[in-house]
């Protein structure tokens, strides 16, 4: 009975020992948890910034793409010399690259490059195309 009565004793002092132990080894781990959430968050913070920074920038290209496009088919529906000169310049002052210029009769295609200034993004591209549109539906188009 005495040895039975002992190990009863030492059995449920056994359990505070060990959750004392872990109780100070616990201590400090809130933060370092915290920490953790924190830096996770700010790296998503940043991934999400490199994003909309990339889209932004494909935004502007495409802008930049269109209005250039329209200003090619306008010079050239005039009758002006160099309307991918007057590309070059258009796109040259929003900041981009003009990468094509090419004209298909009264047609219109450029292409634009922008860099994103995010890393491992590299460049944006935007293709636009501007010029008349016929009156008079043709096969292309689906009409008779």
């Amino acid at each position: 009975m005495t040895w039975r009565r002992g190990v009863r004793a030492c059995a449920h002092r056994l359990p505070r020992r060990i959750g004392r132990g872990l109780r100070r080894a616990d201590r400090g781990s809130g933060t370092v948890l915290g920490a953790a959430l924190i830096m996770v968050a700010a790296v998503l913070l940043c991934i999400v910034a490199a994003v909309g920074q990339v889209m932004a920038c494909r935004l502007r290209a495409q802008g930049a793409a269109d209005v250039a496009a329209l200003a090619v088919a306008s010079a050239r529906y005039e009758g002006r010399d160099g309307p991918c000169a007057e590309a070059e310049r258009i796109v040259a002052a929003h900041g981009f690259r003009l990468d094509g210029c090419l004209l298909d009769g009264a047609d219109a295609q450029v292409t634009v490059s922008a860099d994103t200034g995010v890393p491992l993004a590299g460049a944006v591209t935007a293709r636009a195309r501007a010029g008349p549109t016929p009156c008079v539906p043709s096969e292309r188009d689906g009409g008779a």
